[in-house]
């Protein structure tokens, strides 16, 4: 059983400045100092201020809501804020300061794969260098691709905020032993292996999976991008193969921004406010006619999903996801979804994200150059026998202890 301990009765709970607004992002664009928003422009264009808001990939909206679900604070007093751009756009940075001295003490965020030369963090880590009394705790710190060799493979900035957390954060969470790796090589050694925190948010739901009693319905995520249809790589066909054989969805994460709706389909031209009516806000789906249309136009290949899914919370996402049987598919938290609601997920790794992630607490996976649609039976017989099921419940009980222990080491609770 599950133990999720309030703590010491009486202790002073914390006043928690969480980094991120973890319901989804708001549709429209920031403009001001203090990221005030514009009113949607509907259809697909909207989305594309979802997909900024999210980093990029919807599915941090899981990462970025974990913590506060997870961890015994003071909630009358804790807040949520989008931190980094509102530290990158304001123009009062001093005043920033003082609130967040005065109301808060701690700020946990949450991270993915930021250890990578692409990403910058000097305006964020200068500003956190300058706080007085305030505690940080972070979570999910992970490679993108390649590991770093040294600092000179990262910029100035995000090496100054690794040895920021390294020097002062009281957790200073990876996502598992390839980034702890990392980061030991680059000379950083105050850190946990501690996972993502949205594995952690349902653990009753995850220790529930068992194998699925039919495989008629299939969810997946991917990266069914344009570069990588018009390449033909691999990791696009695994998943686009699926909708070949079984009734499936496909959920984007960080897709869209590189399609041009606008683009000629087979002779055809569309109208610039065509797009207006492709995407359903209730049901969170994109036509599919369309969208099957467009990606065959690209790849030369006939697309047969019977859904897209476009997320803009994960309240939605989870209870989409009820109905279907099972997940498979290289988005990690495409999986994580499926997982907080009981249903089974096999990852497809391709890169060392997924991989990282699925291998730390034992989850099914299989590589995406070696995966076929057509043994999907087989697969789930294999993964999901009662011998493998009782090695994944045990190693993530394990790390959720683990998790529970680095978390009470640095002073917090779980709920």
């Amino acid at each position: 059983m599950i133990d999720r301990e309030v703590g010491v009765p009486n202790r002073k709970l914390p006043r928690i400045l969480f980094n991120t607004v973890p319901f989804g992002a708001l549709d429209g664009d920031d403009n001001s100092d203090w990221l005030e928003y514009r009113l949607s422009t509907g259809g697909l264009a909207s989305l594309m201020s979802v997909d900024r808001d999210s980093g990029g990939n919807t599915g941090n909206f899981f990462h970025w809501e974990a913590p506060s679900k997870i961890i015994d604070c003071n909630a009358a007093e804790s807040k949520h804020m989008r931190l980094w751009p509102t530290i990158s756009a304001s123009q009062r940075k001093d005043e920033l300061k003082k609130h967040i001295e005065l109301n808060y003490d701690a700020i946990v965020i949450s991270e993915a794969n930021f250890i990578q030369k692409e990403t910058n963090f000097r305006v964020v880590t200068d500003f956190l260098s300058s706080l007085c009394g305030v505690d940080f705790y972070l979570f999910g710190a992970g490679v993108q691709d390649a590991a770093p060799q040294s600092f000179a493979d990262l910029t100035q900035g995000t090496g100054d905020f690794l040895r920021l957390m390294d020097k002062k954060a009281s957790l200073f969470g990876t996502r598992g032993p390839q980034t702890s790796e990392a980061l030991n090589n680059l000379g950083l050694h105050n850190h946990d292996e501690i996972g993502c925190p949205s594995l952690y948010a349902f653990p009753r739901q995850v220790m529930a999976i068992t194998s699925p009693t039919t495989i008629k319905k299939i969810a997946t995520a991917g990266h069914i991008t344009k570069q990588s249809l018009l390449d033909g790589l691999q990791r696009a066909k695994a998943v686009e193969d699926i909708a070949n054989k079984f009734d499936s969805a496909y959920v984007f994460q960080a897709e869209l921004p590189g399609y041009n709706m606008h683009e000629s389909l087979s002779g055809e031209i569309f109208a610039p406010d065509f797009t207006f009516g492709l995407y359903d806000k209730i049901s969170n789906t994109i036509d599919k006619h369309y969208i099957n249309r467009y990606l065959s136009s690209l790849s030369g290949r006939e697309f047969r999903f019977s859904k897209y899914y476009y997320f803009r919370d994960t309240i939605s996402w989870r209870k989409a996801m009820e109905s279907y049987d099972l997940y498979i598919g290289d988005r990690f938290h495409g999986g994580v979804a499926c997982m907080q609601v009981g249903k089974p997920a096999v990852f497809l790794t391709e890169d060392l994200r997924a991989a990282e992630l699925a291998s730390f607490i034992g989850a099914p996976t299989i590589n995406a150059s070696s995966f076929d649609a057509v043994n999907i039976p087989d697969i789930i017989s294999d993964k999901f026998s009662d011998q493998r099921l009782s090695y994944f419940r045990e190693k993530y009980m394990d790390r959720f202890n683990n998790f529970k222990s680095a978390l009470r080491r640095a002073g917090l609770e779980l709920k």
